[in-house]
């Protein structure tokens, strides 16, 4: 799914649940720190008592496999892509806990796969949305989340995305309360909910142009804290940059009265402000020697190949098959990819090696859902055959889920 504008979030007012067979599991959230995906886990946690691990988007955290350790949990849900909660953790947790990943292509189809898993806990049919980016709107939302027992559905500022609006669909939602930000499509999501049979929509009402002097005021604050760091790295100096440039165009479209494309522009700056200081801080963190280089090739070698030999052990107990067969031409493409970054290693290019065993990363999760489909293909076939030897009906697939765990 393409990514076309700011995010919104749907925050589901459902009705408490009843008891479900998770809340038995002793489960832990991995998520990272972008907004959206922190409220749809926060609401998840409330409903299955769980706990939360946040690390940073996109970064490796060393702590997190001993941070579950002292948890003591016997499963860890993730959620967000590679990209948010990078394959390092994962293939960290996999040895140690079961794991799944729930994560699509953008956080719309990450928060909408999580609503479609978790549908069962809900009752009513009533939906609350707040603009994914409006931090201030998030939190409130999560609040009332935790009451109602509620999960999130995240869309676009201007739309929203077929895939979410099947999910919404498939679950009868009938009832929305818009909380608008000011630059949300207010009559464009409206049409959308009325053609899935929304029977009732209400308006909350936000002070426009107060909402949009905050959000300059708190993006000015985060580029001055940004600047303050005297960047030597150059992505953090241009970040910081377009940071500034679409601050002031904030302002100027503040002036003008254009109150909704100023609150977009600062969101935006706020955003590049605090990516530039991730960068600049773990630039300071990391360092830039080779020895760094070298040592952080090595681990991400030793991690890629560990996962690829889990692989490659769950491949070989399927039964053979015309999927199988396009899973082993998978598994020798990384293979040989793999070959690759070890010469590179070996040869003292690092950053070749790295760039390598990144492309890789990208290409595990795939690879990951397609032996997940074809584990998932066979146990249904071998379910179905103990219940027609059995004369039992066939209810007893498990399996409906089992494709989140690749995304």
């Amino acid at each position: 799914m393409k990514k076309t504008g700011i995010a919104i979030t749907i925050v589901l007012l459902l009705g408490v649940a009843g008891n479900f067979t998770i809340a038995d599991e002793n489960v832990a959230i991995v998520v990272s720190d972008n907004c959206a995906d922190h409220a749809i886990a926060e609401v998840l946690a409330e409903q299955l008592n769980a706990s939360i691990i946040t690390v940073e988007w996109g970064y490796y955290d060393e702590s997190i496999l001993q941070r579950i350790m002292d948890l003591n949990v016997s499963k860890v849900i993730i959620i967000g892509g590679p990209k948010a909660v990078v394959i390092e953790i994962e293939m960290a947790l996999s040895g140690v806990v079961e794991v799944e990943r729930i994560g699509g292509e953008d956080r719309a189809e990450t928060v909408a796969m999580i609503c479609e898993e978790y549908s069962f806990m809900f009752k009513e049919r009533r939906a609350l949305v707040v603009q994914g980016n409006d931090e201030k709107g998030l939190k409130d939302a999560v609040e009332k989340a935790k009451i109602y027992g509620c999960p999130l559905f995240v869309i676009e500022d201007k739309e929203v995305p077929g895939y979410v609006m099947q999910v919404m669909e498939k679950m009868g939602i009938n009832d929305f309360e818009l909380i608008q930000s000011p630059n949300m499509h207010v009559e464009n999501i409206q049409t959308q909910f009325m053609n899935i049979g929304c029977e009732k929509i209400q308006l909350r009402g936000t002070p426009i142009k107060e909402r949009t002097e905050e959000e300059i005021n708190e993006a000015e604050e985060k580029i001055s804290e940004a600047e303050n760091l005297e960047a030597q790295n150059d992505v953090a100096v241009a970040l910081i940059e377009k940071a500034k440039e679409f601050l002031e165009t904030a302002k100027a479209l503040y002036n003008e009265g254009y109150y909704g494309e100023a609150f977009g522009y600062a969101v935006s700056a706020k955003i590049l402000a605090e990516n530039a200081i991730k960068v600049i801080e773990h630039s300071e963190k990391d360092g830039h020697g080779q020895g760094n280089l070298e040592e952080r090739a090595e681990n991400m070698l030793t991690q890629v190949s560990s996962k690829i030999s889990d692989m490659e052990t769950e491949i070989q107990s399927l039964e053979p098959s015309d999927n199988k067969t396009e899973i082993e031409n998978k598994l020798n493409e990384i293979k040989v990819k793999l070959e690759e970054a070890k010469t590179a290693f070996d040869s003292g290019d690092y950053e070749k090696c790295i760039e390598i065993l990144e492309e890789i990363k990208n290409m595990i999760p795939e690879l990951q859902q397609m032996i997940n489909e074809c584990s998932g293909e066979e146990d249904h076939d071998h379910g179905d055959e103990e219940d027609h030897e059995d004369g039992e009906d066939e209810d007893h697939d498990h399996g409906d889920h089992d494709h989140h765990g690749g995304h």
